[in-house]
């Protein structure tokens, strides 16, 4: 992210971040805290909360959503992953790039 960042400084980086509520402000006191303080000083680095039914919203991706059984895919972390990066990459182009 943070090479994104510098790279592309004209450019939005958007962080979609599982697990972070829509109004969470107070940051839990752990190692993450100083990653999202760096991040969020970077002027273009966005984080936002990763809810799936919005990034499907307008996709073809969303009625297939309402359908599925998470409970009866065995690998529904995976399935979910592609299935947010597809809809991000339909909706509004770019490159997708992975942290890890």
């Amino acid at each position: 992210i943070e090479s994104a960042s510098r790279v592309y400084p004209k450019r939005p980086v958007i962080f979609l971040v599982k697990g972070l509520g829509f109004n969470n402000t107070v940051h839990d006191h752990n190692s993450s805290q100083e990653a999202f303080s760096f991040l969020s000083a970077m002027k273009n680095v966005y984080i936002f909360p990763l809810h799936m039914e919005k990034v499907l919203q307008d996709t073809p991706l969303l009625q297939w959503h309402h359908q599925v059984d998470p409970d009866k895919e065995k690998h529904w972390i995976h399935i979910s992953s592609d299935a947010c990066r597809l809809a991000i990459l339909w909706k509004y182009g770019g490159i997708y790039m992975d942290t890890d």
